[in-house]
């Protein structure tokens, strides 16, 4: 029977590898990560490239959204506002109108009503939207009753830009 003279130094070149597999292990064990480095698996390391990239993204439409639901609920609280004003006017107009109002009384409505207008276009005009914006459609409307302390008996339609 031959022995083989290369022997112990194939024995040592085994138990290298084997060490070195045992470091890997180990290290993929106390790091929770199967890939350290982009030699070990080029094609895992791109897909992790791939999905930090995602979840990057992600990241952005996530802060994207919670700044229009902020924008969202600073316009419904405006609104909200501008319906409780409008249900004040209504009711002021109806009884300023019934006709058992004097003169005085309807007068101080009159005051009250022109209060409820410059506080409906205060909140037209102070939304968090950009100004460029806002003021492309509605210049023209506000501009027109920011000007206007009398109430007209027209009918003015402005659609927003």
């Amino acid at each position: 029977m031959r022995v083989n003279p290369n022997y112990v130094v194939n024995l040592a070149v085994a138990l290298n590898s084997t060490q070195a597999s045992k470091e890997q292990l180990s290290q993929q064990l106390s790091s929770g990560v199967r890939v350290n480095s982009i030699g070990q698996d080029p094609i895992a390391a791109g897909q992790n490239v791939m999905l930090l990239n995602q979840i990057r993204q992600d990241d952005c439409f996530t802060q994207s959204a919670n700044l229009v639901t902020g924008r969202l609920q600073v316009a419904d609280s405006a609104l909200g506002s501008v319906v409780s004003q409008l249900t004040t006017a209504v009711s002021l107009a109806i009884s300023a109108n019934n006709g058992t109002k004097s003169a005085n009384d309807v007068q101080a409505i009159s005051h009250q009503l022109a209060g409820i207008r410059d506080e409906v276009m205060t909140l037209a005009t102070s939304a968090d939207v950009p100004r460029e914006k806002r003021d492309a459609g509605w210049a023209a409307f506000v501009a027109k009753y920011k000007a206007n302390s009398t109430i007209e008996r027209e009918t003015v339609v402005c659609l927003p830009a």
